[in-house]
């Protein structure tokens, strides 16, 4: 015995003579229905709905909660020049973000300091980048430095990404000698391995 295939609408076809029985095109459903744009990458997916965003692409803002961590050596040297002088800040670590991305990071630049210090030691950093990649290009860093024996440095740094700006911070902690407070420019770049 055949079993009738269930169809809850019986099929219509269009008709110049009855425009009421022609159909507009089926719409667009998402991948957890089968969709057609299933096979989309996840990024091109989530930035066409909104999604990663919460539907507020203009202000690229993203409660979801995504972020970077960077741990990794760091150091500067910040060399006076009368009352102002210059810092040269310099480091490489790994860099994971809550995408399960990790790659490895440097960078380096340059900028005005008022004090003399020199540190290097282990950095601990935190952002809101949404993947390690928005980690790399120019980035505007701020500092305190201080220490004698032992110490290090609080850091600021914002820049801007693909998915907006970026902004975080952290601390150096190791050897360190002197104090100073610094504003520089580094060039970061990101080379990712898994």
């Amino acid at each position: 015995m055949a079993v009738p295939a269930l169809n809850p609408e019986p099929a219509k076809t269009a008709s110049r003579a009855d425009p009421a029985l022609r159909r507009a095109a089926p719409a667009r459903r998402p991948a957890s229905y089968g969709g057609a744009w299933q096979n989309r990458p996840l990024y091109d997916r989530a930035a066409s709905s909104g999604s990663v965003v919460d539907g507020d692409p203009l202000n690229l803002t993203d409660p979801s909660g995504l972020a970077t961590l960077q741990l990794g050596g760091a150091g500067s040297v910040n060399i006076p020049l009368g009352p102002i002088g210059i810092s040269i800040p310099l480091g490489v670590g790994i860099a994971v973000d809550t995408g399960g991305h990790v790659g490895v990071y440097g960078y380096w630049g340059g900028g005005v300091q008022i004090g003399a210090e020199a540190e290097a030691g282990l950095s601990i950093q935190v952002s809101n980048a949404q993947t390690i990649c928005d980690l790399g290009g120019p980035f505007a860093n701020f500092s305190g430095h201080a220490g004698l024996g032992f110490g290090g440095s609080a850091d600021f740094f914002s820049g801007s990404s693909q998915h907006g700006p970026v902004y975080g911070g952290g601390v150096t902690l190791g050897a360190a000698a002197g104090a100073s407070l610094s504003a520089a420019v580094t060039n970061t770049t990101v080379k990712p391995i898994w």
